[in-house]
């Protein structure tokens, strides 16, 4: 028995059969983690050129806006954008610091905020932009992971930009 014990072949090959399975499932959830971090990255790069693309003009057509809207999806290469919901939207702030939609467009898979709705801003935002307009992006993704979709489940990611109108104190629509 004392033998046996002592013999130590194959105790590589046993110790390599145990931590291979953990070895697996560490690198396959460090890729899916980097993986969606990225992706996240990129949406967040995304929702800050709706944003910003809409700012830099004074006045856009419904035609303008969908064409933002459609090559900001170009931020995304190389993920799926088809299930990408996003609208742009400029809102009104008060003098309280509330707002409300003055005018909205979206993709053609999501519903645009209802003109005249009202709008929760970040107080620091809505007591800065007092009497103002702001032009809000945002931009709603469900990430599904490439490796072992069902372990993982689908993971839904938003981001939204808030910026002012740049070339003057609004962005007029006039689609």
């Amino acid at each position: 028995m004392m033998r046996f014990w002592r013999d130590r072949r194959g105790m590589a090959a046993t110790e390599f059969a145990l931590t291979v399975p953990i070895l697996i499932i560490l690198f396959v959830g460090c890729y899916q983690f980097s993986d969606a971090l990225m992706l996240y990255r990129k949406m967040t790069r995304m929702t800050r050129t709706i944003a910003d693309v809409t700012a830099q003009n004074t006045k856009l057509s419904a035609a303008d806006v969908n064409s933002i809207l459609q090559t900001s999806t170009q931020v995304m290469t190389p993920y799926d954008t088809s299930s990408v919901q996003m609208y742009v939207m400029q809102v009104k702030v008060d003098g309280s610091g509330n707002g409300k939609v003055d005018w909205a467009q979206s993709s053609s898979n999501t519903t645009p905020p209802v003109v005249g709705s009202t709008v929760t801003l970040p107080s620091t935002i809505g007591n800065t932009v007092k009497n103002g307009y702001l032009i809000v992006a945002k931009v709603n993704y469900t990430y599904v992971p490439k490796i072992v979709p069902a372990e993982f489940g689908s993971i839904p990611l938003a981001d939204t930009s808030m910026m002012l109108p740049r070339a003057s104190d609004s962005v007029q629509n006039t689609g």
